[in-house]
């Protein structure tokens, strides 16, 4: 009778004991999803740090590069009006607009000793630019010199005027030093302004994304008082534009 006893209750014994192994393995597997569960925890942890350590996403309308290639931008003349005359007219009056940008005109803006407001011909059409260099550049100056320019920048609101375009210059010394970017004198204006190695950009827009403009202008800068973006030289037909001397290296272009 012991022995049946033993017997019938060997296995509740026995399940008390697999139930505690059982119990374990249940555990064991419970404890490894849990563990998966926090894997998945660390995991999805693990993916929001390298989300936020991941480099932000290049300006809207592409890369560097991509933005600088929409960019149009141009060799100007000031002219004075001795020069805006044709010797090929035989009265010396210009018969046709010339191929480019001529500066006919830099007055000083009303109500502001910072404004210059020149206006410019590009082709037969003709534009006005504001620009604040009146307190760096003398008037005969800007009026008189090849300048390059951008050309398809979204017209501002300067002073109450509308500006269609931006004279280039460099700036240092937290904008206390001001210089007119500059251009080779034997540059044939119009031309278009690109980078070293490369050809005049194909790609230019009508008008620039302010995304796309803050792009380029982050990249511009004076390296060994020559113009660059992005390290590569800013070319023209002539060559390579310039800073005046001593302009030190990172002044700004804008």
């Amino acid at each position: 009778d012991k022995e049946y006893l033993l017997g019938m209750l060997k296995p509740i014994m026995g399940g008390k004991d697999g139930g505690e192994s059982s119990a374990g393995g249940a555990k064991a597997p419970a404890e490894k999803t849990a563990a998966g569960a926090g894997g998945e925890g660390s995991a999805s942890k693990k993916e929001k740090k390298q989300k936020a350590a991941a480099p932000a996403a290049p300006a809207a309308g592409g890369g560097a590069m991509e933005c600088f290639a929409k960019c149009l931008f141009k060799v100007g003349l000031g002219a004075d009006a001795a020069s805006a005359r044709s010797a090929e007219s035989p009265t010396g009056v210009l018969t046709r607009p010339p191929h480019g940008l001529q500066v006919e005109e830099a007055g000083f803006v009303e109500n502001s000793d910072k404004l210059y407001c020149c206006k410019v011909k590009f082709g037969e059409e003709e534009r006005q630019i504001v620009t604040g260099l009146r307190k760096h550049v003398p008037q005969d100056q800007l009026q008189g010199s090849k300048v390059a320019v951008i050309m398809n920048l979204k017209t501002a609101k300067l002073a109450g005027l509308n500006s269609e375009g931006m004279i280039l210059a460099t700036e240092y010394d937290e904008g206390a030093g001001v210089k007119l970017l500059k251009v080779p004198q034997d540059s044939e204006v119009g031309s278009p302004i690109f980078l070293e190695g490369g050809e005049p950009s194909t790609a230019t827009v009508k008008q620039l994304k302010t995304a796309v403009w803050d792009t380029v202008k982050a990249g511009l800068r004076v390296l060994g008082e020559q113009g660059t973006f992005d390290g590569k030289k800013l070319v023209c037909s002539a060559g390579v534009l310039t800073s005046d001397v001593g302009v030190p290296d990172g002044a700004l272009i804008k």
